[in-house]
């Protein structure tokens, strides 16, 4: 947030890849763009993806349990939930902030397997998503789901903290390797070539920001600060490398990216090996991969 206030006050524009909380674009900036989704685009996916599988597998849910990490990312995602889980009918049982740097998330997992809520959702970064998940196992927490929001859930360190614990676990994110979409496979196999481990969402909104960058450079025919804003205002990208992320990318009078796609997975242990595996929407679905609901406890 500070960054792109500065790079507003200067007039420098500024491509937002990978930060999600709303306010970014809801400030009436007009040299920050941004390509990743809102929070509360997750939030309220989230939400419609629960009420469509209580329906699916016939598993009433009436309550909810939100644990969040204490920061502006969290807090906005509680703000969108307070919203988005009345509306579906749905009661908000527990709102749990943690600090980030915890050390010990067992009180904070006691209370939610105390008030025994049907989904618990999380907004972690990755040593603390690691930890609730660990701690959830070690207590044989059972709701009908885990649901986490991208960030830590998503970061390939996740599973490799967390072992057989994370197997069932929901995540949201706006791409999986898994997704048929244009330029994914070949760019993937590149990038795991390279470092030795496969793109997440976070490393695909970043590769496709250097392509819009370049777009709007060439468009623009000048580093001209107002030259580069308007090009990136004009941005409209319908082929090329950006297709991996979305097939259209075109930004709003607020700077943000109109039409982040966002996919649900499931992590899932395959020949030996944990992976996360698109669910849903049905359209982004891994072919041949069934979803498993409700969370059938850990090592099941």
């Amino acid at each position: 947030m500070p960054a792109t206030e500065v790079a507003e006050r200067y007039g420098v524009p500024f491509v937002v890849p990978v930060p999600s909380e709303d306010m970014i674009t809801e400030r009436g900036f007009k040299y920050v763009f941004r390509l990743a989704e809102k929070t509360s685009w997750r939030n309220r996916d989230q939400v419609k993806f629960i009420t469509e599988m209580a329906e699916k597998f016939d598993t009433p849910v009436k309550t909810v349990a939100l644990i969040y990490e204490n920061t502006a990312w969290g807090q906005g995602a509680v703000r969108a939930w307070e919203k988005y889980i009345p509306e579906a009918g749905l009661e908000i049982v527990l709102k749990e902030p943690y600090p980030t740097n915890s050390s010990d998330l067992t009180p904070v997992v006691l209370k939610a397997k105390n008030l025994n809520p049907d989904i618990i959702m999380m907004v972690s970064y990755v040593s603390d998503a690691a930890l609730l998940t660990n701690t959830f196992a070690e207590h044989k927490v059972k709701p009908l789901a885990f649901i986490g929001t991208s960030g830590g859930f998503a970061d390939p360190a996740y599973f490799e903290l967390t072992g057989d614990n994370c197997e069932y676990y929901f995540d949201i994110s706006t791409w999986e390797p898994d997704v048929n979409r244009p330029f994914s496979k070949e760019t993937n196999e590149k990038y795991t070539q390279k470092y030795g481990y496969g793109m997440n969402a976070e490393a695909v909104k970043a590769y496709v920001a250097m392509y819009v960058i370049k777009d709007a450079l060439e468009r623009a025919g000048s580093t001209d600060p107002e030259a580069l804003r308007k090009a990136l205002a004009e941005t409209n990208l319908t082929e090329g490398p950006s297709q991996m992320y979305a097939s259209e990318i075109v930004f709003d009078e607020t700077g943000q990216m109109v039409n982040a796609p966002l996919v649900i997975s499931q992590y899932r242990k395959i020949d030996g090996k944990m992976e996360r595996v698109s669910v849903w929407p049905e359209e982004e679905a891994r072919p041949g991969m069934e979803i498993v609901w409700p969370y059938p406890g850990v090592g099941n």
